[in-house]
């Protein structure tokens, strides 16, 4: 039983299937996660820049 075309079963169960993972492909799941959050936060910022109001750099800078 699924939910919808390219998901998994609704009783998939998916605790067991990370505590089964060796850690080889525990590593590679956690690098995947890590690319697709920096992509996530990436295009979080590039939305956040177009929305923001427009400033001038120098009122930004710490130190002058």
């Amino acid at each position: 039983m699924t939910t919808e075309k390219n998901t998994l079963p609704v009783d998939f169960p998916l605790n067991e299937r990370l505590q089964s993972l060796d850690n080889t492909d525990l590593c590679d799941l956690v690098d995947n996660l890590l690319d697709e959050l920096y992509q996530m936060i990436l295009e979080w910022f590039k939305e956040k820049q177009k929305t923001a109001p427009k400033t001038d750099v120098n009122d930004d800078l710490a130190f002058r």
